[in-house]
């Protein structure tokens, strides 16, 4: 299982590219939103993360998340 998930995740795979086409179809502003709301954790969850916040919370950050957002996909 962590093997297919490794695949479809490593930036080169073709699901990985697939993704990368459809996000770029989508308005700039709705793409963010859309991998915003993916990466977010729920603050209910254990550990830690800068991804761990509240909707408002989230409101609040989006800066600092959207910057993270933009090393992710580089």
């Amino acid at each position: 299982m962590k093997y297919l998930a490794a695949l479809r995740y490593h930036p080169q795979s073709e699901w990985h590219k697939a993704c990368g086409v459809l996000l770029d179809q989508l308005p700039k502003r709705q793409a963010a939103a859309m991998l915003m709301q993916a990466a977010r954790i729920r603050p209910d969850k254990m550990g830690h993360s800068i991804w761990m916040v509240t909707a408002r919370q989230m409101v609040e950050r989006q800066e600092v998340l959207l910057r993270a957002l933009g090393q992710m996909r580089d």
